[in-house]
């Protein structure tokens, strides 16, 4: 791996992986050589090259005691166009951090929303406001179960949200805040959700299901609030397209994470909260094309 230092080079590398605390932009490129994970402390760590046998969950923003100073980015180009794989964990002694996991595990670099050669995807976490907490009161927004993920770079565009390919993200939880999670699960109460910058109004954010976030959806209900993986919902319908099913979104108890078909840049948490699921089948039956079946 070539590693070209930022403003502060402030790394160390070996066999027990690679940390960067630092106050600008190191650079991971060529082909992996180290092992172990990769952890940036400040300042971005910037991926162009690979970081093969360490996988996406070795990839840890532990930011001390504020995640803001911290970001991992990813280099996707139009050429080999894939975004799976790309992802990160929250960790380090921050004050209410829950250790999510968030990865992108389906979509391509099309080129079209990112306007260049190649995208700079970029994730970056910060912990639950006050009004993000349950049993949090008066509050606008819904309680999380989970950290908060600011994914951006897959477009252009500065507003959220913004257009980008369709894309499948998958978020953990922390399954300790819930009553009843297979209950709760299967009731539709548990999804990933986008922080709608005007949701409740010009400039009143609230949490919904991220999928409402996107530029159309196609799914049907019968995609809806699958229960499993990603992969066991690809291979229950038979198809590998992410595109034939804009919107659809699913949990997995056994591994306590939930996922969604997205065509949007984003912040993302995941939002135990009935209400919002009914709005959301309404919303989405009007949106959806019809389809005989789940099998095609």
């Amino acid at each position: 791996m070539v590693i070209t230092g930022g403003v502060d080079d402030g790394y160390n590398s070996g066999n027990n992986g690679l940390t960067y605390a630092g106050t600008g932009t190191l650079t991971l490129d060529g082909t992996n050589i180290y092992t172990g994970n990769t952890t940036v402390e400040s300042g971005v760590i910037q991926v162009t090259g690979s970081l093969a046998n360490n996988g996406s969950t070795n990839v840890f923003i532990a930011a001390g005691t504020d995640f803001t100073s911290a970001v991992i980015g990813r280099q996707v180009s139009v050429a080999s166009g894939s975004y799976s794989g790309l992802g990160s964990t929250a960790m380090g002694n921050v004050l209410n951090r829950l250790g999510t996991s968030a990865d992108i595990v389906a979509g391509s670099n099309s080129g079209t929303f990112t306007g260049a050669s190649q995208a700079n995807v970029s994730m970056a976490w910060r912990v639950r406001g006050m009004n993000e907490t349950p049993g949090a009161v008066g509050a606008l927004v819904s309680p999380l179960i989970s950290d908060i993920i600011r994914l951006t770079g897959m477009t252009t565009a500065s507003a959220d949200p913004s257009p980008t390919d369709p894309f499948t993200l998958q978020m953990t939880y922390k399954p300790t805040l819930l009553g009843s999670e297979a209950r709760e699960s299967l009731n539709g109460s548990i999804y990933l959700a986008w922080l709608n910058p005007n949701g409740a109004g010009t400039g009143t954010p609230v949490w919904q299901n991220a999928v409402l976030g996107n530029f159309g959806n196609n799914a049907t209900r019968a995609e809806q609030n699958f229960q499993g993986s990603f992969a066991a919902f690809q291979l229950a319908i038979g198809d590998t397209n992410v595109a034939n099913y804009i919107g659809a979104w699913g949990v997995d108890t056994i591994n306590h994470d939930v996922w969604a078909v997205l065509n949007h840049n984003s912040e993302f948490g995941v939002v135990p909260e009935p209400g919002t699921v009914m709005l959301l089948l309404i919303a989405t039956g009007f949106l959806a094309v019809a389809r005989l079946s789940i099998s095609r």
